[in-house]
């Protein structure tokens, strides 16, 4: 029997230092904030461009045929069941 499979030999994981623990709790307790401020204003800038474009689609024919032209060009191929194809 191989010795991991030996139940007498199974023990306690050993204790982990405090200042392991302190370090990763500090650590999760910075980085977090920072990364939802960082998705917030990437949601922000992705609003405002959402915005500008959809006024400059407001006011510009060409730009929403351009707009459509570069989706149907660029996108991958879709289904004939598809809805605009």
């Amino acid at each position: 029997m191989d010795t991991y499979e030996d139940p007498a030999t199974w023990g306690p994981e050993p204790v982990r230092p405090r200042w392991s623990l302190a370090l990763k709790f500090v650590a999760t307790l910075l980085f977090f904030p920072l990364l939802c401020a960082f998705w917030l204003a990437v949601a922000a800038v992705l609003f405002v461009v959402g915005l500008f474009a959809d006024g400059i689609a407001a006011v510009s024919e060409g730009f929403g045929r351009g707009y459509m032209r570069f989706w149907t060009t660029s996108s991958v191929a879709q289904p004939g069941w598809a809805p605009g194809v």
